[in-house]
C-alpha cells in the first residue's frame, strides 16, 4: 500500500511520518509505503504554497535529505510490526535533467511513484493552472511510462506478493 506524504516533509500533507506508520499498523497493514516529492532543483518549479511559506530549492533539498534518513530509521523502528517501503515521488522537471536527478536518488529507495505536476514547464498542481499549459486540441493528460527496459526501473527490486517483504 502506498501511503503518500507526511506533513514533516511536504507542505501540502499533514501528520508526522511516525503517526502515519502508527495508523497503518492500527489499520492492520503488514506492509506500507511512504514517499515524499523528490526535490525540485529550480525556483520556477516551487509550488505557490511553498513560495508563500518562504520555502526555497534549498528547503526542499534539506527536507528530502532529512526524509531519506528518517524513513529508514522508522523502517527499523517498526520492524516486526510493519514492513515500511521507502519511496519517492519523481518530478519530470527540468525537462533536460530529470532522469539524471531520479538516478541520483533511486539507489536509496524501494520504489518510485510516477507523477506529473508540470506540463511544458507550467505547473498543474492547482486545477486552474492546468489548462494554460496545454496547446489547443491536446488532451489534458500527462503520462510518464516506465517499462521494464527503462533505465529508471531496470534495477529496481521486484517482489513476490505471497512472501513477506524484507525490511531494508
Amino acid at each position: 500500500m502506498h501511503g503518500g506524504h507526511s506533513g514533516e516533509f511536504c507542505e501540502h500533507a499533514s501528520g508526522s511520518l511516525r503517526s502515519i506508520l502508527e495508523a497503518a499498523c492500527h489499520a492492520g497493514y503488514r506492509a506500507f509505503g511512504v514517499s515524499e516529492h523528490m526535490p525540485r532543483t529550480e525556483p520556477r518549479y516551487l509550488y505557490a504554497t511553498e513560495r508563500q511559506k518562504g520555502w526555497t530549492v534549498q528547503t526542499l533539498e534539506s527536507l528530502f535529505e532529512r526524509y531519506t534518513v528518517a524513513v529508514r530509521e522508522h523502517a527499523q523502528a517498526f520492524a516486526g510490526q510493519l514492513t515500511v517501503l521507502c519511496g519517492f515521488e519523481l518530478e519530470v522537471v527540468p525537462p533536460d535533467r530529470w532522469v539524471q536527478l531520479v538516478e541520483r536518488y533511486r539507489p536509496h529507495f524501494d520504489y518510485i511513484v510516477g507523477s506529473v505536476h508540470f506540463v511544458r514547464d507550467a505547473g498543474i498542481f492547482a486545477r486552474y493552472t492546468f489548462t494554460p499549459a496545454l496547446p489547443v486540441g491536446e488532451p489534458p493528460v500527462g503520462v510518464v511510462v516506465a517499462t521494464a527496459s527503462s533505465p529508471l526501473t531496470r534495477n529496481l527490486p521486484t517482489h513476490d506478493c505471497d512472501r513477506p517483504l524484507p525490511n531494508r
